[in-house]
Order: structure tokens, then C-alpha cells, then sequence
């Protein structure tokens, strides 16, 4: 399989996102939420002999296997306030993690909710606990207190699949 560029694999998502972006309570959408554009990178091993360094770079054209780091910034509602921020994840990419471990994850195309360890997914005749990788769509409770910060990002870990 080949390569595809980055925006071959965020034009679905991010118009996903911006319907799916939801202001606290869940009913309650904002039309001054804003999804911004993610900054996608691809993380780099050091050179032998440099231990485990790593280095991330723009993203252009993405391989299979390639770990890539995104930054999904966000721009609070006006007047500041608590609202959840839910992304889905491209079907080309499985989540590896994020650094908000509250995150919620859905498996099941955003219709149910959980933390890694309480899922479950159909594995043939069986059910298994559900893994990063199963990950369809993940979920953040922004703060009131982020919230007056006017904007902030989240960043995430996958892996090109």
C-alpha cells in the first residue's frame, strides 16, 4: 500500500468534527466552539547510538507505520464556559494515547462512552476488552476554568495503519 498526505486524512475528520463538537450540557451547541485545523506530525527515531530520542516533523506524505503526533487545538465558547470536545478518529489511524488520560473513548462510532479497561468489543464469538487501536471517536471535558483561557490544544499519539 502506498503513502497518502495528510490532508487526504483530516479533510473527512475535521468535517466530522465540527459537527460533533458539542458545549456542556449535550444539548447545548455553540456556534462560537471552534475546532481548529490539527497540526499533524510525524514522530522520529534518533540516529543509532542516541538512545531513545525522538523528534517529530511536519507531516507530508504518511507511511504505514509511521507514529504521528497531533495537536488539536480548540477555541472556547463565548461567554467562557465547561463544554466536550469530541473527535473522531480517522479510520487510517489507530489511537495510541493522549495526554488527558480522562479522555473517554468510543468504540462503537460515538454511540457509547468509557475509559480504556471498561470497554468491551465483538471479537468473533467472543467479547474482549476494547484496546486503544478500537478507538472510533475520543472525548474531552473542557473545563470552565481551560475554558476562560480562551483556546488551548490536546495533544494525541497514533499510529498509521
Amino acid at each position: 500500500m502506498g503513502g497518502f498526505y495528510v490532508g487526504q486524512l483530516w479533510k473527512q475528520a475535521v468535517a466530522l468534527a465540527a459537527f460533533t463538537l458539542m458545549a456542556t450540557p449535550a444539548h447545548a451547541a455553540s456556534d462560537s466552539t471552534h475546532l481548529l485545523a490539527p497540526a499533524v506530525f510525524v514522530e522520529r527515531q534518533g540516529a543509532p547510538g542516541m538512545g531513545n530520542s525522538r523528534s517529530i516533523e511536519p507531516a507530508g506524505l504518511l507511511q504505514r507505520g509511521d507514529t504521528v503526533v497531533l495537536f488539536i487545538p480548540w477555541q472556547a465558547p463565548a461567554p467562557a464556559r465547561a463544554f466536550t470536545l469530541t473527535v473522531p478518529v480517522p479510520a487510517r489511524l489507530a489511537f495510541l494515547k493522549s495526554t488527558d488520560r480522562d479522555q473517554k473513548i468510543s468504540v462503537d462510532g460515538g454511540r457509547t462512552w468509557g475509559q480504556l479497561g471498561q470497554l468491551t468489543i465483538r471479537d468473533g464469538d467472543s467479547l474482549r476488552l476494547a484496546s486503544p487501536a478500537d478507538a472510533t471517536h475520543l472525548r474531552w471535558q473542557i473545563s470552565a476554568r481551560d475554558a476562560a483561557q480562551g483556546s488551548g490544544r490536546i495533544m494525541l499519539r497514533a499510529l498509521v495503519r
